[in-house]
């Protein structure tokens, strides 16, 4: 039976190594806004998803773009930016969406893909309804994917394969044959409890795919890998070996491939933009002017003339696919890891222009921000308007060749320059207007030489994100964390009580005032750079302040943190959750005795899922066989929730693993808790041994939403679930040993011949034991006080403190009595030996024997 009973079914088998249990603190604005980066972004008309390294999606309601005049930038300022608002948010992911598409065009489908090795599937609520609490309901989940063994890297499905709710999609991971083929009308009918399994696993992908694209109808799959390769494979028959196309240097990052599957375009961390002709298994052409860096997204328009890309540095170009031109867009604070076109917007825009292309476009960024930008494109320059012969990038490279000309001279300062060439294209040719060409850029001007100002888009619409956590530290006391955000702001949060006790304003971003938007991308990034090392060097001032206003202090560490997905994420395990323990009395528990300890794992484990165990409690005493009979566990649940309701309580008769009410349960205005760990280990099926283990997602629980059943219990950790069920059997605090004697002066210590070198300044008198005594870690050096006094047969008066009667000393050193045994050790004795101490008797214990 579960440690809370009910049901019938048989324990699980305990794994061979217990889970790890993780929990998430953050900040109240959570809900509102994205912490960190947005990974992945789709956008029709108003409506706006996200996918963010918090683990959630969210979807906004964008301002409108207005119907844009005839000049070739917008009238409006970047200030006018609007706010898109947000409609609501669900906690996706245990980890980071790295994607999310939606499912055969059809926006209130989605699939997304995460850190977490999960690929699932949702339903949109395109209704306006609210929940019980008030809020705008989300996306439901419809079914969780699990095979792949690491990060699931992409997603991507055709726009027109099946209907609401069906057709196929593919995704693509780390590691090597982690490319699966779905379907999503298996998937969302699978039965509970029973695993969905991909269609096909597209086999030869010998290396992590970065990059995934499909086309219209799902038949043709690309991928691109760590090694530069690029792939071509046919849906239909996915068990046949790939084409394999080779040209980069580097990761392919991105991909798409046209709604014929004829074309693909594809870039990577070599900085180069490639066009490939997927049936002549070829590249057509290379545009490796256009980037500085890694190019991370590019989006194509609908009928592929121009494609946006957008590079490491943030700096986002069109390039005209057929006259192969690029020219800048705009720039962002961090690098673009997501481009999406918004045809509906543009459409809207476009309508009586006057101009033959209104470019909307949103991009998602390692930045907390995500923006919409948006500019006018005219297709043909004036002199070109003549020529009415089609163009298009699949065209003979003769005709390739006639095209590359930017136009007449009036058109060399707009903006555009050379983006790249064709293959077999003379080094000769590939200068613009026969003048030499700068590495990286075009003739007599390279890419750190532009500028700022040539940046044709302007900022329409922001989503507004909230900045990481970019460091963070434990405090000495093993309960508190200080954690600094990318802004340069601060917070201290105190684990146990889930909630931030003090806050730290962020950092201006210049010393002398300088706006943060600099004219030059140099001068930006020494800004940046100097920024980060004023909030580095706060940080570890601050730091250190808070050390010394705590003093010498030693709690052996109970938890690890972290910040990966921007928030702090606090993770317990059973070999070192339950190290740490304190003394009842000093954690508020005014009624406790003085030798009452507590363990911090334990209790911090009952404010967590103290709510869960009552619910898991109601939940097992109406769990019966099928004869009607109430099994033994829960007559025996019964009796102890009765005890629980009693209105008398006493932390002195909690045993280890009883829940001493001392950290209180998370107030849910302030803080829901989210639950993730690794799954429970799947039984052995011999028939499934030869193509390896299939993968596992990690588990992503809401605390607020659990309801005590018995399919929680079977995924929550063992151990974790039977602290809740105050039968786990904590293991015993660690020790520390110490010998005691009389204190001496050095003059006395000389006489009498016990000074040594071994224990310089520490001079040794008679021994009121006859060995070592061994006592817990946190024992307090008042506590030390009370035991001479008690060993000497002192009696003292009531208004005579023990430790006023008695001091103690280890290296010479008077110990402050709040002190514990591995403070002493730690800051004092630094030794590895057993702590050696002296005592001495004050004058206070003689005017208490004298009656003064």
């Amino acid at each position: 039976m579960y440690p809370f009973g009910g049901g019938s079914r048989a324990a699980p088998r305990r794994p061979a190594r217990p889970r790890a249990f993780s929990f998430a603190l953050r900040e109240p604005s959570f809900e509102e806004r994205h912490v960190g980066g947005v990974n992945a972004i789709v956008a029709r008309g108003d409506v706006v998803l996200t996918g963010g390294r918090d683990g959630t999606i969210r979807e906004w309601v964008a301002p409108g773009v207005s119907t844009l005049g005839c000049s070739s930038r917008l009238e409006s300022s970047e200030a006018s930016a609007s706010s898109a608002n947000a409609r609501s948010f669900t906690a996706a992911h245990a980890g980071w969406v790295n994607a999310l598409t939606p499912l055969a065009g059809d926006l209130n489908v989605l699939v997304s893909g995460g850190a977490d090795r999960a690929v699932k599937l949702w339903r949109r609520d395109a209704e306006e309804t609210e929940t019980n609490d008030g809020k705008v309901g989300g996306l439901t989940l419809v079914s969780t994917l699990e095979r792949h063994a690491d990060y699931v890297t992409r997603v991507a499905a055709p726009e027109t394969n099946g209907g609401a709710g069906g057709g196929v999609f593919v995704s693509a991971g780390l590691g090597q044959d982690q490319v699966f083929l779905w379907d999503a009308e298996t998937a969302s009918s699978n039965k509970e409890g029973v695993a969905a399994q991909p269609l096909a696993r597209f086999g030869g992908q010998t290396d992590s795919a970065y990059a995934l694209a499909t086309d219209a109808a799902g038949a043709v799959v690309v991928t691109g890998d760590n090694k530069g390769v690029v792939r071509r494979w046919d849906a239909r028959a996915p068990h046949e070996r790939a084409a394999r196309l080779v040209g980069h240097a580097g990761t392919v990052r991105c991909a798409s491939v046209d709604p014929t599957g004829r074309l693909c375009l594809t870039g990577s961390s070599d900085g180069a933009v490639r066009l490939w002709d997927l049936g002549a298994t070829r590249c057509v052409q290379t545009f490796s002017n256009t980037h500085g860096c890694s190019v991370w997204s590019a989006a194509p328009d609908a009928s592929w003339r121009s494609v946006v890309s957008g590079g490491a540095d943030g700096a986002v170009y069109v390039t005209d696919l057929a006259k192969r031109r690029s020219r800048l867009l705009f720039r962002e604070a961090g690098g673009v890891v997501d481009l999406r076109r918004d045809e509906e917007a543009t459409k809207a825009s476009s309508t009586g222009s006057g101009f033959d292309e209104v470019l909307t476009v949103w991009a998602a960024t390692s930045a907390p921000d995500a923006a919409r930008w948006s500019a006018r494109l005219a297709r043909d320059d004036a002199c070109d308007r003549g020529n009415s012969e089609p163009v298009s990038p699949g065209s003979s490279l003769r005709a390739r060749a006639e095209r590359m000309s930017l136009g007449s001279s009036s058109r060399k300062d707009s903006g555009w320059f050379a983006a790249g060439t064709s293959p077999g294209m003379s080094p000769a040719r590939r200068s613009v207007g026969g003048g030499g060409r700068s590495p990286g850029g075009v003739a007599g001007r390279g890419i750190d030489d532009r500028r700022e100002d040539d940046a044709l888009a302007l900022r329409t619409a922001v989503i507004a994100g909230a900045p990481p956590v970019v460091a963070h530290a434990q405090l000495p006391d093993r309960r508190r964390v200080l954690a600094r955000d990318a802004a340069g702001g601060m917070a201290l949060w105190d684990v146990t009580a889930f909630k931030v006790v003090r806050r730290w304003p962020r950092l201006s971003v210049s010393e002398d005032g300088a706006s943060a938007d600099a004219s030059a991308s140099r001068e930006r990034n020494a800004s940046a750079v100097s920024f980060e090392a004023r909030s580095a060097a706060r940080f570890e001032t601050t730091l250190e302040a808070l050390k010394n206003e705590l003093g010498p202090v030693s709690v052996p560490s109970w938890f690890a943190a972290d910040n990966r997905s921007g928030s702090l994420a606090v993770t317990l395990s059973p070999s070192g959750a339950f190290q740490a323990e304190g003394y009842a009395r000093e954690l508020g528990a005014r009624d406790a005795s003085d030798e009452t300890k507590v363990n911090f794992g334990v209790q911090t484990l009952h404010a967590l899922l103290r709510e869960w165990a009552k619910k898991r409690r109601v939940y097992a005493n109406g769990a019966r066989d099928p004869n009607g009979d109430v099994g033994s566990d829960v007559d025996v649940l019964v009796s102890d929730e009765s005890k629980r309701n009693q209105k008398t309580f006493d932390v002195d008769k909690c045993g280890p693993c009883d829940d001493a009410r001392l950290f209180a349960t998370p107030n849910a205005n302030d803080f829901s808790p989210t639950f993730f760990f690794e799954p429970p280990e799947s039984p052995y099926d011999p028939t499934s041994a030869a193509a390896g283990p299939p993968g596992r997602a990690v588990i992503l629980m809401d605390g607020s939403s659990m309801l005590g059943t018995d399919v929680e219990e079977a995924l929550l950790p063992e151990w974790v679930v039977d602290v809740a069920a105050e039968r786990y059997k904590v293991p015993d605090a660690p020790k520390a040993s110490f010998y005691i004697a009389e204190h001496k002066s050095e003059e006395e210590g000389r006489e009498s011949g016990r000074d040594s070198s071994e224990q310089k300044g520490t001079q040794k008198g008679t021994a009121i034991t006859s060995g070592k005594v061994t006592a817990p870690r946190v024992l307090s050096v008042r506590k030390v006080c009370s035991y001479v006094v008690a060993k000497l047969g002192l009696d003292l008066n009531d208004d005579v403190a023990v430790e006023d009667a008695v001091e103690i000393f280890c290296d010479g050193k008077k110990l402050d009595p709040s002190w514990s045994l591995a403070t002493v050790r730690e800051h004092v004795w630094r030794r590895g030996d057993d702590l050696r101490v002296t005592f001495r008797v004050t004058e206070a214990v003689a005017k208490s024997s004298s009656g003064e």
